[in-house]
Order: C-alpha cells, then structure tokens, then sequence
C-alpha cells in the first residue's frame, strides 16, 4: 500500500500526527479495504496466479484451508474456474471419475447401480464377450471348463436326426417310375393316383400334359424333381401330405420350410402349407379340396438351384396332417426343378437331413410297396395251386403299410405273369388280382392259370418281361 508520508530520510524527532495518518490508511486485497488492526474473515475478488496448494483441496465447510500465508475459509461448491496448477488429488484424480470429457480408468470398477447413458469400445459391442440375452453370432472354437446346457436349439426345434418330416425329400426313391408323363387334371391326388415318379410326391398340371423325371441333385445322395413344360400348360403343382401320426406335435409351433429351387422359364414359386380341415389324413383332390390353409407365400426363384425357407405358425389345431404343396404359373417350355426339400420345428433352417437310402426307402414303403421281376425270368413270389386252374402268391410287406391295400398295381398284361412249378410252366389267363386276406402286414394274389396241379407249390414268375411287377399304394387321400 502507498502511504502519505515517508521516514526514510527523515531526522529527529517524528510527528505523532504523520504516524496517525499512515496507520489510518486502508490496503487492499482484490475488493476488500482493510486497515491496520482490522480483523479480516472475508476477501473478495482474489485472484491467485499460480499458487501452490497443499493439503486437501476440498475441505468441508467448518474448516479453514491454507495458501500460501493466508487462512481461508472455503466452500464446497466452486462458481468459478481455478486457474493455476494444482498438486496432488486433485490434480490426477487418482481416485476419481472425471463428469465430462475423455479419461482412463484402470482396474475393476464394480457400479452399484444401472449405468445411464451411451458406451463406447468393448463394453458396447462386447466384442470378446458374450451377451446374456439377444441373439449373438459367435465365431471361432469356444472351449467350455463346464458342461453346458442348452435350453434351445434351432429356435425350438432340435439338430439330431429325423427331424425333417418330409419322406424322400431328396428325391431319392422313385419305385413308380424315373420318368412319367402327368396328365392333365385336377381330381388328383388320391391314394392311388396322382403319384407318377419320386415317392410321396404327387404331382398334378392344368391345360396340358407335362413330364415329372426324377434328375441328379447336388451329389450321388441327392436328386431332384425335374417337370418339363409343355405348351398350353396353365399351372404345375408338386405337393406332399405328412400323415397326421408324424406331425401332430408341430400344432401350435413355428416350423420351417426350406426347399431347393430352380426354374429354367418363370421367376416365381408359390409355396401353401395347409391341414386335414375334418377329418385326419383327408384333404381331398385339387379341384374339391377338403383343407384349410395355414400360410402361403412366394420365393423369387433363377435357372441356378438356390435354397430357399420361409418360417410357417402352424396353428394349434392342425393335428390332422399337414399338405406341403408347390406351384408354378404357365410352365409352357422350359423345367423347373425341386428338391432337397425339408420341412422341421423350429425358426431355423438347418442344413438338409440327409438319411441312408435304406431308412428312405422304408419310409417311403409305408405307403407305396412295388415288387419288380428284374430279369425276363425272375421270380415275383412264391405261390401255390388252389386248384387245378388258380394258385395264389403270398408275401410280407417290408413295413406296416399305412392301412390296408385294396387295389393291386400291375402290368395290366395277364401274359407277364406265369406259374412255375414241378415240370410245368404255365401262363396265366387274367391278371392277378388282390384277396381279401390281405392286410396291413401280408399280402395275397390270386391267378387263373393253364393245366396245374392242385396242392402243388411253385413261383409266380414273368413270362418274358423283366419289367413285370406287382404294386400296392396306400397314400393320403
């Protein structure tokens, strides 16, 4: 502070009055005048230019802080920025969280309550991580110390085997035929018609006559469904019913559907998933229907074969079977091609099943059995003579037909069947027919023949035509 008069230089004696005047004038720090004998609690408008600070930076409220050679009494709650550089806890946050701005935090750090607000880096794409809930892709080996349990797979469905419920959806088994012409109609399918290729598939075609071959599929364990249009034809349709006893458990699921396409001329494939409407395993023909309709939808199909799925709700009450049915538009030139067809519980489309040729051709001899000559000799099955002039074949089904065969599929050729017994060799005068002691398990055939013996045992066997044959169907009508 200036004061009025000055004692440096000054000799003898000094006025009292000049004393007075230098001690009645004030100082001041920042915006506060004090005087000499003033006690001072409160400065105002202090700036301190880099000042060293020691102790603890926030005191609580009662306690008085020391800078420099002043006592101070603080505040918790600072209006104002410090300016300066500050020592000690203050100054690394040692042991601190920063409000605003960039800052890094070493070792674990437990929250006891929600975090609010956004998180960058690993802690929000938990990219080593593993989610607790949401869906996750994870790549890589993952090695597990404990057994781990799985409350799900395939979206509700299972990965072990026979979980499609499709028969011969590779196109594998075609006792029929490898190659048949379908006629045009719509009072298809029964269960004995409407079947002229690959096992279980029927296949029906409005406006013209189309051809249904069974061609090589991806690999030597897979085939496809090959239709070749012709002209004037209006629409193509391949389907399959699953009988009621192997779906029932999918009512009331979402299933999928997933089926190998490829269509030479149109772009588009319609797909319809219905049920048995009143009575189990009943779903009529094409043109008088007697299902009601679960989904349909369309897959955009290329001349490249491509899989496509599609999830299907299937309804609680669909306990009664359930019709897979596939269709095209004007197929007038050009093949379209199915397979791999695959139909299972659950949101995901797995890789296709595939299943020995053996269980394949089991299944599929539930519902179609077809007994084949072979050779311009062979032997059909073995007989007996009833009388002098009939004899009756007789053979176990492989599997349990789906209920009792009442029409028997030949040649239509009475002269492809003979008898053949002791020393006599004798062709038959009208084609076998089936008997009433056929049944789920066995079948019987009876055949008027030439000169027998009565009581005698032989073989019915081909006359000359190795691709003679007996046939029962019993498909879902």
């Amino acid at each position: 502070m200036t004061v009025p008069y000055i004692f440096a230089s000054q000799v003898g004696t000094l006025p009292l009055s000049q004393l007075d005047s230098n001690f009645a004038t004030g100082t001041t720090l920042g915006t506060t005048t004090f005087q000499l004998g003033d006690t001072v609690t409160t400065i105002s408008g202090l700036s301190f230019a880099n000042p060293t600070v020691t102790g603890n930076l926030l005191p609580t409220v009662t306690n008085t802080q020391t800078i420099g050679s002043a006592s101070l009494l603080w505040n918790n709650i600072y209006s104002t920025t410090f300016t300066g550089a500050l020592v000690g806890n203050a100054a690394t946050v040692t042991n601190g969280v920063y409000t605003t701005g960039d800052q890094t935090i070493g070792g674990i750090k437990t929250f006891s309550s929600t975090i609010v607000g956004s998180i960058n880096g690993n802690s929000a794409t938990v990219t080593n991580g593993v989610y607790t809930n949401t869906a996750q892709n994870i790549t890589g080996v993952k090695t597990f110390t404990a057994d781990t349990v799985l409350t799900s797979t395939n979206g509700g469905g299972q990965l072990a085997g026979m979980r499609n419920r499709i028969i011969n959806g590779s196109m594998l088994l075609a006792q029929h035929a490898t190659s048949a012409t379908v006629t045009a109609g719509t009072a298809v399918p029964t269960a004995f018609l409407g079947y002229p290729c690959v096992d279980r598939f029927f296949v029906y075609c409005v406006g013209g006559n189309v051809t249904a071959a069974r061609v090589n599929g991806v690999d030597a364990t897979s085939k496809r469904l090959q239709i070749t249009g012709v002209a004037a034809v209006t629409s193509v349709g391949v389907g399959q019913r699953i009988e009621a006893n192997n779906c029932f458990d999918m009512a009331g699921d979402t299933c999928t559907l997933s089926v190998e396409l490829a269509n030479s001329l149109l772009t588009s494939v319609t797909w319809t998933a219905s049920y048995a409407t009143t009575t189990a395993d009943t779903f009529g023909t094409i043109a008088t229907p007697t299902k009601t309709t679960i989904a349909t939808g369309t897959f955009t199909v290329t001349a490249t074969p491509a899989i496509y799925s599609t999830n299907i709700a299937v309804p609680a009450g669909a306990t009664t079977g359930i019709e897979i049915l596939f269709t095209v538009g004007a197929q007038i030139s050009g093949t379209w091609t199915v397979g791999q067809v695959q139909f299972e519980q659950g949101t995901v489309a797995t890789p296709f099943e595939r299943l020995p040729s053996t269980i394949v051709a089991a299944l599929c001899q539930r519902y179609y059995y077809k007994i084949i000559a072979g050779t311009t000799t062979g032997v059909l099955a073995n007989a007996y003579a009833s009388t002098t002039a009939a004899y009756i074949a007789t053979g176990n089904f492989p599997v349990l037909m789906r209920t009792t065969p009442t029409i028997l599929e030949t040649t239509g050729v009475f002269g492809d069947y003979s008898w053949s017994g002791t020393a006599v060799v004798a062709n038959i005068t009208s084609v076998p027919a089936t008997t009433t002691r056929t049944n789920q398990y066995m079948w019987q055939v009876s055949c008027a023949s030439g000169a027998i013996t009565a009581g005698h045992g032989g073989t019915m066997v081909t006359s000359a035509n190795a691709g003679t044959y007996l046939a029962w169907q019993v498909e879902i009508p």
